[in-house]
Order: C-alpha cells, then structure tokens, then sequence
C-alpha cells in the first residue's frame, strides 16, 4: 500500500513551515509572494499530497463547499447561458481554494418542500432566483434561516445579512433605448421570457425611462421560456395582428437572436426594416448575421465576486458592503 504523503514531508521538501503549506491549501495566500505559493503548489503536486479535509472538517465543522441554489421553472436551467457563466466563475474561484459547488436546481412548485435547503450541507449559499417576488422572498427567507453566508444575484434585499452583486440591468436598459431613439425609432417591443426574472424588470424598466422621457411607449411579448419555437410563435403573433416593428429589443440575446431569424425567414431586412438589439454580449452572440447590438454582461466576474465574498464571510473578514453592482456598456454591432 502506498504511503501518505503528509503535510509535514511537503514542507521538509519545499522548505518552507507547515503553516505556509496550509495556507496554499486552503487559499490563503494574499500576504503570500508568487515564488512562495508556486514553489508549495509544485512540490504538492509532485509529491501527490492529497489533504485530509475530512478531518479538517471534523475539526472545524467546515463541509469546505457552497450551495448554488437556482429557481427556475426551466428543465434545461443550466442552458442559459447567464446562469452557466455564474456558476462557472463561482466554482473556478472555489476549486482554487479547494472548495467544492453543490448545485440544487428548484421548481417553483418545490419551494414549501421543507428539506430541499436543508438537504444542503454547506458552509455558504449563493442563489439566482426567478419567478414572482413572492416566491424568491419564500426561498429567500429559508436561506437566511440556514444561517449561513448568503450571497444573492441580480437582486437587492433588505437584510443585512445578505449580500448582493448585480450588473446595472437598468443603466443597460436606459443605454440601449438611447441608441434606439437616435436611430429614430418609434414602435418598440420588448421581448421578455414567461419567467420573471429580476435582471429583466430592471432591463425593462430602464428601456422605459428613456421612453417615457420621448414620449414613446413598448409593448411586452411574452416568449415561453426563450426558446426559439416559442419566440417566434410570439413574435409571429404580433406581426400578424399589429404589423412590423421599427425595433425589436430582446431581454437577452437568445430571444434577440430568435427574432433576427424569424424575420429573415418572413424577408425582412435586420436592420433596414427592423432594428434588433439583445443584452449579455454572449459568445453565442458572434454567431448570428448580422452581428448583434447588445450590452455586454460580466456573468463570470459575477460569480467570481460571489465565491470571494462568501468566503470572505466564512473566514469572518470584513466586508465593507453589502451591494455590488457591475457597470455594463453598450456592443456596437450592425443590427440596430
């Protein structure tokens, strides 16, 4: 049987103590130089030290892992792409620091399930959460229960306990009403999916400030869950009963994307006939014709963001607020 190799032997090797093996560990390594925490990290990995974190975690009632908890009504919840990005930067800054992601998809016909939280043994939670505001306070509510570290996307909550971290989703919906406008556009629609989500209400409450502002009004199309059979169903629908729109405004570039399709399909010019903007500035994006006008979404900072701050919080360091908010900007393309 091969022998364990122990913390001790890696500092011996590395000649450094056993603490600074530790703190490369376990991510610890701010007051730490390059040279240092390369130098651990080589001979680690040369020698196959494996830690024992489940005796850590007896220790100190640590599960060395973070709940993701997402609503949404969505089988396919991880194919939007927003959500992805999250995740993705969520966990890439936790396997840095040898924390792992326990990722629990939620229905809203789950919420009142007692042990759909409880079932999750971690030592902080980050949620993205959909649908009416009553339902994500209901989730919200079970989660401050936990009495964890608590980091909520794309939304602000009135609880100190909670941290929040958004991009400016009103700032992007007043950018890219603006750049409509000078275009000299006057029937909008606003294409938005079945589910509410918060990021949405803020892009459209921002597209109607402008409007507002210009004495114009949008019109709201309902698209399913963003897919493109229901988008265009939607969109189809519209035309058939109020004509062509001067501009089409996607809530992301999914249903932007949609909407280019069906009307090239009809022979309709994008942007000649019709203008078409989305938001995110995906990579998925690159792959239409023609290229989209859109914002661009910093998803993955966001997520990173969110790992930092949570253990930040399980390591009882000071924070110094409890809002983050991403600035956006606008994508030029040849769509609109």
């Amino acid at each position: 049987m091969k022998k364990k190799i122990t913390i001790r032997e890696v500092a011996e090797a590395a000649k450094v103590t056993m603490m600074t093996v530790s703190n490369v560990v376990n991510g610890k390594t701010d007051q730490m130089s390059k040279e240092t925490r390369d130098k651990v990290q080589a001979v680690i990995e040369q020698l196959g030290y494996k830690p024992n974190h489940s005796a850590k975690t007896l220790r100190t009632k640590s599960s060395l892992s973070i709940g993701m908890v997402i609503l949404d009504d969505v089988p396919e919840f991880l194919a939007d792409t927003y959500t992805s990005q999250v995740a993705s930067g969520l966990s890439n800054y936790l396997a840095d620091r040898n924390y792992s992601l326990i990722l629990q998809g939620i229905r809203s016909q789950s919420i009142q399930t007692k042990s759909i939280l409880e079932e999750i043994h971690a030592d902080g939670i980050c949620a993205i959460l959909s649908g009416s505001k009553e339902k994500r306070e209901k989730i919200i509510k079970k989660i401050l229960n936990l009495n964890l570290p608590f980091v909520l996307i794309q939304e602000k909550y009135p609880d100190n306990r909670i941290h929040s971290i958004m991009q400016d989703d009103f700032k992007a919906g007043k950018l890219i009403a603006e750049f409509l406008v000078k275009k000299d556009c006057k029937k909008f629609i606003f294409l938005a999916p079945k589910q509410n989500w918060p990021a949405i209400e803020q892009r459209v409450l921002g597209v109607k400030k402008i409007l507002s502002r210009n004495n114009l009004n949008i019109e709201i199309i309902e698209c399913g869950d963003e897919g493109l059979k229901d988008t265009k169903s939607a969109v189809l629908n519209y035309i058939e009963k109020k004509g062509f729109p001067e501009a089409i405004i996607g809530g992301n570039d999914k249903m932007a994307m949609g909407a280019i399709r069906i009307l090239s399909e009809k022979g309709i010019s994008v942007p000649n006939d019709v203008r078409v903007t989305g938001f995110n500035a995906f990579e998925t994006a690159a792959y239409i014709t023609p290229n989209l006008v859109t914002i661009q979404s910093k998803a993955y900072e966001i997520g990173m963001e969110a790992g930092r701050i949570l253990i930040d919080r399980i390591k009882h360091k000071i924070i110094d607020s409890n809002e983050i908010v991403f600035p956006v900007s606008l994508v030029a393309g040849e769509s609109a």
